[in-house]
């Protein structure tokens, strides 16, 4: 074999390891195995201390103004 072929062929297999571990870091949902998103719903406003973004935007603008910083 040359050495043109030794290359093509150690980036073969290094592409087909890339794929499948990729494919084995697809099924996690986050950074860690254990974790899972839950689908998104209004309710979650509902609970102590959870604001919407608009909300938080607008008391962030009040606390800056109220500190003279804008």
């Amino acid at each position: 074999m040359s050495r043109n072929s030794y290359q093509i062929l150690s980036d073969s297999i290094y592409f087909a390891v890339i794929c499948e571990l990729s494919k084995k870091r697809k099924s996690l949902s986050g950074s860690h195995p254990d974790e899972s998103y839950e689908p998104f719903s209004d309710k979650e406003f509902d609970k102590d201390g959870k604001t919407t973004w608009h909300e938080d935007r607008e008391w962030t603008k009040q606390y800056l103004k109220d500190m003279g910083l804008i």
